[in-house]
């Protein structure tokens, strides 16, 4: 019985994680469309910390 309800609770929460990741999509194209500038800055500020990583 507890493995069961391990394997439901899991499931439940792979769903909620598939559901964000499509409001963190359709988040990410209404500020690409309607705020330009901003996306350009947070994608340039995520190039920025990935180099920095990579030098380390």
């Amino acid at each position: 019985m507890e493995n069961s309800h391990l394997r439901k609770e899991n499931q439940s929460l792979k769903e909620r994680i598939v559901g964000l990741e499509e409001l963190v999509h359709k988040l990410k194209e209404i500020i690409k469309e309607k705020l330009p500038e901003i996306y350009k800055s947070i994608v340039q500020s995520k190039q920025k910390t990935k180099k920095r990583g990579l030098e380390r």
